[in-house]
């Protein structure tokens, strides 16, 4: 099986309600979709999410690709990306890398997947979970809004719902009382904070929201700022999520070397796709039995 075309086409999709968070408001999502033909009528799909506009020169990095992946062998998936990364400098340039050629990535696992006849599951090391465990972010409202939003999110199946930071604590505080009080002590809770407060600042506005009884918190503070993050964990008895201090492989190393989160998040369309997924769980894996 011989890879003989590359298609790129951007689609954008509005969302049914605005996304608010601390950063400002989506209304839709861009993305480019990636389709990768083989000589053997087989077609790959998929998708680089562009939240950096234009998405136009998301597109014109995926063409750039194109030269290598003609007369490739799509199961020799790790040379021809680590080859796609070194395309016009963007290894240097990881998180943007990421985002451009993830829909490479998986449309060369989908031609895998579907060559072999497997699920891509069944092609990185097979099932661990019989299911999977989904979380809900309640969009940004007044707190009774929030509150119904969650229930009904409850009531749809999920375990997890995750309350964005928008800046403003005694709103925070306010969504967080309503929905605590609306869906009962067994729903876990959730905040993302988005990088949005000092490290000291963090400590003491955590510790006032324990009284809610959080299954964790996600990146209190500035993705760089490791020492903060590794200061708020050691000062606080809620697990701590590393998102943005998480999305290549020195930022793997780093963050786990530092001891600066108790749990990872890790996005595949940042972290050189479903490829840098597995070494990146990896890296992490080896730096915490070693520690």
């Amino acid at each position: 099986m011989k890879i003989t075309g590359l298609k790129k086409t951007i689609v954008s999709v509005p969302f049914s309600k605005p996304y608010t968070w601390r950063m400002g408001k989506g209304i839709g999502i861009t993305s480019v979709l990636v389709e990768l033909t083989t000589d053997d009528g087989i077609v790959g799909y998929g998708e680089s999410p562009c939240p950096f506009p234009p998405a136009e020169s998301f597109k014109a990095a995926v063409d750039t690709s194109l030269p290598r992946l003609l007369g490739e062998d799509p199961s020799d998936h790790e040379r021809i990306y680590k080859w796609v990364l070194r395309l016009k400098g963007l290894y240097y340039d990881r998180i943007f890398a990421g985002l451009v050629f993830s829909g490479v990535d998986l449309a060369l696992w989908d031609l895998m997947g579907k060559a072999s006849g497997k699920p891509i599951y069944k092609l990185i090391g097979g099932a661990v979970h019989g299911e999977a465990r989904f979380i809900c972010i309640v969009p940004l409202a007044d707190p009774r809004a929030m509150a119904e939003n969650a229930q009904r999110a409850v009531d749809d199946g999920c375990q997890t719902i995750y309350v964005k930071y928008d800046g403003e604590e005694q709103q925070l505080t306010h969504r967080l009382e309503a929905i605590r009080a609306t869906v009962g002590p067994n729903v876990k809770l959730r905040v993302d904070f988005n990088q949005g407060l000092s490290p000291g600042f963090a400590v003491k506005f955590i510790k006032e929201l324990a009284k809610f009884d959080l299954e964790a918190v996600e990146q209190p503070c500035g993705e760089e700022d490791l020492a903060g993050m590794r200061y708020i964990r050691q000062s606080i008895n809620t697990p701590l999520i590393s998102d943005e201090s998480f999305k290549t492989f020195n930022h793997t190393f780093n963050t786990t070397q530092t001891g600066a989160a108790d749990i990872i998040e890790v996005d595949h369309y940042t972290t050189d796709g479903i490829w840098g997924v597995q070494f990146s769980r990896l890296e992490a894996s080896n730096e915490t039995q070693s520690a």
